[in-house]
């Protein structure tokens, strides 16, 4: 009786509040999830943002089942604290399954804003049984999705420029091999909870042919296994000090980033070409236990020298003579495995990965030549990773060796002593000898080697429209270390924004974002950013940017539209400024602005019919302290850049 009462209370108060926020759709939704994570990924060097959106969207089809979910499960939710967790499970244990949203907003550490933000990745009840599988069924009840996309610069780059056989033959990487454009082709088949299939491929600027092919097969709840992976996969175990080569779907704004959420092994259909395991992976469950076992064969780019390999290279173009010879040049072979105990309240797991390179590395890293000295082309890093909850705390760690005996650990705990508080700390101890070239903890330099550190992080809601948010990085070898101060604001009504303070060794940053509502129809978003130096020949100077963002979306949410102006003065590039884009899907975008000019864009999303949506970019920037743009073989002669994006998906 008192639940339904409180209930009632709930509808009866919150719905003029609900009506006054128009539905976005789900794409919409993703994005401006997107957005909040995709900057922070830009300034940390991670250039898996498309891979958060696919995961995004991946678990918008495949909601998470709110009354049956585990903790484990509900933390790959975004925005979900682990008080936010706590509360749910403890509601559920009291009242009863979740009804409805309304009700989800009414849980202690909810509010309405953040059950809107959960609508598209959750729902409230399943068929535990998995649906049968036949011919018919495979047919009938699946779901396929093919995505097109073309994005070229208007403007003619130095590297596709007429060149004469001499010129060639003196330097024949003076320009491309092939004709300017990318083309990128996904096709994705899924037979819901049993069956996915994806196959891409991508042709960059300037290279011959479809350059990069990728495929994954997968199969759920095959057997005694929960999943089955052949061909391209991603694997996240622990905290990422063996094995993590994707992204972590969390936003450094939020203390509860401190911790990565494990998902295992999953498939990849992402384009970074360097990046997968390829090979197959399984995953068995037995009771509480869990036993996944993964085998991966691949080549990848590399420079080679000497009879061995000097580097492994990332950028994944082979557009030239030079990087089309670096092109797969070695091979790659990692096997291993996790084994797991899950309960209620704890998690115990060990992760071990044997990998061997097909060459000698023959560079200039003193530690790897002592490795190789000693083992070949062969290492090996194993792990034991823990996670605990006592009531509000959480409590997450991870130590691992290499084949060399080098250590490495992380640890760190969560605590919400209520709704409306949060806090974090994260410790982390890097050897300098320690070697993990599949690992993917957190690290200031990018690397899991040399570092040792202390995070920290704090958020306050008010529930007073105010949510104070606040984060600190220090490691010894640094001066000041990191610091991030926000204010964020958030109303019922038309107003919506935020203030950010960032601190850096090299400078301070300050930002203020504010999004009006003008109408169900019409948005402004508008941020002023200023960046400061305080070290060095850039002592005392000041970059600044600003952008006003007009945003439509049509009552019925098939067409979408956004124009954006962002002038900009940042003097050196020490001081550039990121800023996120609305972009075509998966095509996200966030340019970092330096010099002086003007950066705008136009974003045309139409969708024509159920099955059919189109997509168009069209943006330039223009520079008033230059007359050429660009460096190298992507020089242009003349003051603006150019660029626009054609995307198509079919869905049936």
């Amino acid at each position: 009786m008192r639940r339904a009462v409180f209930i009632l209370l709930h509808l009866v108060c919150s719905a003029g509040a609900y009506s006054q926020n128009r539905d976005k759709g789900k794409s919409e939704e993703l994005l401006s999830i997107i957005e909040q994570i995709s900057e922070e990924m830009a300034v940390s060097g991670i250039s898996s943002a498309e891979e958060a959106i696919e995961y995004l969207e991946n678990i918008a089809d495949n909601p998470v089942v709110i009354n049956k979910a585990s903790p484990a499960e509900m933390e790959n939710l975004p925005f979900l604290t682990p008080f936010m967790i706590s509360s749910l499970i403890d509601y559920r244990k009291e009242f009863g399954d979740i009804l409805s949203l309304d009700e989800l907003s009414f849980v202690p550490g909810f509010d309405k804003h953040t059950a809107e933000k959960l609508k598209y990745f959750i729902r409230l009840s399943s068929d535990d049984s998995p649906p049968p599988v036949s011919m018919r069924s495979l047919i009938k009840d699946s779901k396929s999705k093919l995505l097109f996309r073309f994005n070229n610069t208007l403007e003619r780059q130095k590297g596709y420029t007429p060149v004469t056989a001499e010129e060639w033959s003196r330097n024949p990487n003076c320009r491309y091999l092939s004709f300017p454009g990318r083309i990128y082709f996904q096709y994705k088949y899924e037979y819901p909870g049993r069956i996915k299939f994806s196959m891409t491929s991508e042709r960059d600027a300037g290279e011959i042919g479809a350059d990069w092919l990728g495929a994954s097969l997968s199969f759920e709840k095959a057997g005694p296994f929960q999943r089955i992976i052949i061909g391209d996969y991603s694997a996240r175990f622990g905290q990422g000090l063996v094995l993590w080569n994707s992204f972590s779907i969390t936003s450094l704004r939020e203390p509860s980033s401190l911790k990565k959420n494990e998902s295992g092994v999953v498939p990849y259909s992402s384009t970074d070409e360097n990046r997968s395991f390829r090979g197959v992976a399984a995953n068995a469950k037995y009771g509480n236990l869990n036993l996944t076992l993964f085998y991966s064969n691949r080549n990848v780019d590399a420079r080679i020298y000497n009879g061995g390999y000097t580097s492994l290279l990332v950028t994944g173009l082979h557009n030239t003579t030079a990087t089309l010879e670096r092109k797969r040049s070695l091979g790659v072979s990692l096997a291993g495995e996790n084994l797991s105990y899950v309960a209620t309240n704890f998690r115990i797991g060990q992760t071990l990965a044997v990998y061997w390179f097909g060459m000698p590395y023959t560079g200039k890293d003193s530690l790897l030549l002592t490795r190789a000295s000693k083992f070949g082309s062969t290492g090996a890093n194993i792990s034991v990773d823990g996670y605990a909850v006592f009531g509000r705390i959480r409590l997450f760690a991870e130590t691992a060796i290499d084949i060399g005996g080098a250590f490495a650990a992380v640890a760190g705990a969560l605590w919400s002593p209520s709704g409306s508080a949060e806090f974090s700390v994260q410790y982390r101890n890097y050897s300098r000898d320690y070697v993990s070239p599949f690992g993917g903890a957190c690290s200031s330099g990018g690397k899991i080697q040399g570092e040792t550190g202390i995070s920290v992080g704090a958020k306050w809601n008010t529930y007073k429209k105010w949510i104070l948010r606040s984060s600190l990085e220090w490691l010894p070898s640094e001066k000041t270390g990191k610091i991030v101060a926000e204010a964020e604001y958030l109303s019922e009504s038309i107003l919506n924004g935020y203030l950010r303070f960032t601190k850096r060794d090299n400078g301070e940053s300050i930002r203020l974002n504010i999004l009006w509502q003008i109408s169900r129809m019409f948005e402004l978003n508008t941020r002023g950013e200023v960046t400061h130096s305080s070290e060095g020949e850039l002592k005392r100077k000041i970059g600044g940017m600003f952008f006003g963002e007009f945003i439509y979306s049509s009552l019925s949410g098939k067409l979408g539209a956004s124009f954006r102006v962002a002038p900009f003065f940042i003097p050196d590039w020490k001081l550039r400024i990121y800023t996120y884009e609305r972009d075509v899907l998966y095509g996200f975008s966030v340019p970092a602005l330096s010099g002086k000019g003007i950066r705008w864009y136009a974003n045309l999303r139409l969708e024509a019919c159920r099955w059919l949506t189109v997509w168009f970019k069209f943006a330039q920037t223009g520079f008033f302290d230059r007359d050429r743009t660009g460096e190298g073989l992507d020089e242009i002669s003349g003051p603006s850049k150019s660029d626009y994006k054609l995307e198509i998906r079919i869905k049936f």
